[in-house]
């Protein structure tokens, strides 16, 4: 799949943006603070409904705005309709329309595919577990129908039954229910998350292992025994570890068994890459979590999705930064945004240059 047309308006810094992208390789330059992050976020938010670096829908809105738009034609695959897709910004609300017809931002994600490569990245190594957690939730929860309410689902649950023990109050109906709850929606996470990863976790290790020579390990770490994968087993894997848990949780007044507890764990000769690996090793397993992404899709879906590159490939040292150009080339919708300096590629590309907010094509 590939972006035939992007468009917005009053997003970021950018008053008018209209873009019609080349199908392979599109090149963004610009000084630091004109707009080339802005511009992959205008395309993220096209193609997935929502921000990845913003905190507040406000936050997109051009300063003294009231709304922001931004818009895409889509090409799905080469047998299928173009899909045209918009998004009205409100300061505390979206507005998502594909072909007209408003539909939830989970549907969105279900129809386009795309790949983000950012420096912040390096945190899925070098954080918390909240990031990793989120990694499973966002770029692979998609791939299992359901996922995205049951998600929903056992987040409310849990407020629910974390404001009980809080309170230290609720009737004996109220705690069974939520906890019925936390722990039903919560096995058909663990459950799903566990069978993407069994298919997902050796494409990542495979490409490691083959840049570096190292051994790459990818472990799921539980709050509960995983006896089975099935969402029964899961859930009486639940049910018992908040049982055997009681007295803690009310000591701690909070849920301290599910999946919003759980964690990857990344292995780099029987070592925790935490902790003991370089941060050439951390770039490595980030390149293969990212490139591994892209082959999972089309895996999964038969399509490739599309690719964006912001401010990294001259963090990379050269034979990663030819590992990823070579693994891209020709197979995907590119966009790689680069400092001020003239990039040169031999391939069929298209070159943007970005100045405050104003972006025109080159040559």
């Amino acid at each position: 799949m590939y972006l035939l047309h992007l468009e917005a308006r009053d997003f970021r810094n950018y008053g008018e943006l209209l873009v019609a992208p080349h199908p392979s390789l599109n090149i963004i330059r610009g000084q630091n603070a004109q707009g080339k992050s802005n511009f992959i976020e205008a395309l993220y938010v096209s193609l997935r409904g929502c921000s990845y670096r913003a905190t507040r829908e406000a936050d997109l809105i051009r300063w003294g705005k009231p709304c922001a738009v931004v818009g895409g034609i889509i090409k799905p695959g080469s047998e299928e309709a173009d899909l045209s897709i918009r998004t009205l910004i409100h300061p505390d609300r979206k507005e998502i329309r594909v072909d007209g017809n408003p539909v939830r931002r989970g549907e969105i994600v279900e129809r386009t595919g795309v790949v983000l490569f950012t420096p912040e990245d390096l945190w899925l190594i070098k954080g918390g577990p909240q990031g990793r957690r989120r990694f499973m939730d966002r770029e692979l929860g998609l791939f299992s129908a359901g996922y995205f309410d049951d998600l929903q689902h056992c987040r409310r649950a849990l407020s629910q039954r974390n404001a009980l023990l809080r309170q230290r109050g609720g009737s004996r109906a109220e705690n069974e229910l939520w906890t019925e709850q936390v722990c039903r929606f919560g096995a058909r996470i663990l459950s799903a998350r566990l069978k993407l990863l069994r298919e997902y976790v050796p494409l990542v290790c495979r490409l490691f292992n083959r840049w570096t020579g190292g051994d790459l390990n990818i472990r799921y770490q539980s709050s509960v025994v995983i006896s089975g994968i099935d969402n029964g087993a899961l859930e009486n894997s639940l049910l018992k570890a908040v049982v055997d848990r009681e007295k803690e949780e009310h000591r701690f007044r909070q849920t301290l068994s599910g999946p919003h507890r759980d964690d990857l764990q990344f292995m780099i000769n029987g070592h925790d890459a935490r902790s003991f690996g370089s941060q050439g090793q951390q770039r490595a397993i980030i390149l293969a979590l990212k490139l591994a992404q892209i082959e999972f899709w089309q895996l999964r879906t038969g399509r490739q999705p599309v690719i964006l590159l912001d401010d990294v490939l001259f963090e990379l040292d050269e034979p990663r930064r030819r590992a990823v150009l070579d693994a891209l080339r020709n197979r995907a919708q590119v966009f790689l945004t680069v400092g001020d300096a003239v990039f040169q590629s031999t391939d069929e590309h298209k070159s943007f240059h970005v100045v405050d907010g104003n972006l025109g094509e080159e040559g």
